[in-house]
């Protein structure tokens, strides 16, 4: 890593009591977004209900109650908006000083898991923190983080970013910390293992850095080496090429 590594993007921190409060005119909402969002949360609790109505009135285990599933659901959508509207009153500024900060409490996170004693095994695979009642998943929160992160990278960093200046020092400056930290979140989430999660967090992370601007001939050699990696991946554990087989069955059976 660069010399001016991950902890060299780290912004200073400075008491949010003290920052001036950011005016209310900036914390207007965009309601293309704001009801696109409600549509999708409307249509997932029709689907919720649709999927899960026959299973809840046939288990004991909801009280032969249709409804159930439905229920339970919509607790977690309304929690959900409580926490959004929460979330909306908080200045950008703040988030983006809490960034990397609240990435480093996810990735601290990720390595709980893998703990002897502390994660929790289910079918095989460690990507749970008993909390009591419920189980926390470090990796679903990973994914919010990591947009914050990627976001607020993106912003300290655009200078090296761009491609306004060699190569070279886009890649030394700009580019090499965030992929070694992608890299070692990689890593973690392979560990558990969570392919899955592992492929969201590394496409959000560098999908944001596209967004901000990166170095076209550094996306150019990325759109070449991440699908030959995920392949790489995916060939070397057999449940995850399992996967695909039926896949590629079905397409084999259509040429045919």
């Amino acid at each position: 890593m660069p010399r001016d590594g991950f902890l060299a993007t780290l912004p200073k921190f400075s008491p949010l009591v003290g920052a001036p409060r950011e005016s209310r005119a900036m914390l207007v909402y965009d309601p293309t977004l704001a009801w696109s969002a409600l549509l999708l949360l409307s249509i997932g609790i029709v689907m919720v209900y649709s999927a899960s109505i026959a299973t809840a009135e046939a288990s004991a285990y909801t009280g032969y109650r249709p409804w159930y599933f439905l229920a339970r659901h919509a607790v977690f959508v309304v929690a959900g908006l409580a926490a959004g509207v929460i979330a909306f009153q908080v200045p950008v500024k703040v988030w983006h000083a809490l960034a990397p900060y609240l990435f480093m409490l996810g990735a601290a996170l990720l390595v709980a898991v893998l703990v002897p004693g502390i994660g929790r095994s289910i079918n095989g695979s460690k990507r749970w923190l008993s909390l009591g009642l419920v189980n926390l998943q470090p990796s679903e929160f990973m994914k919010l983080l990591v947009v914050l992160y990627a976001s607020s990278y993106a912003v300290r960093r655009a200078a090296f970013l761009h491609a306004e200046q060699p190569l070279k020092q886009t890649l030394l400056r700009g580019f090499l910390p965030v992929l070694a930290v992608m890299t070692l979140i990689g890593a973690l989430l392979l560990h558990e293992p969570d392919f899955g999660a592992c492929v969201v967090i590394v496409a959000i992370a560098f999908g944001i850095l596209f967004l901000g601007g990166l170095d076209w001939r550094l996306l150019l050699g990325l759109s070449v080496l991440l699908p030959i990696a995920l392949w790489v991946l995916i060939s070397i554990a057999p449940y995850r090429l399992q996967r695909f087989a039926p896949t590629a069955k079905v397409t084999s059976s259509r040429i045919h």
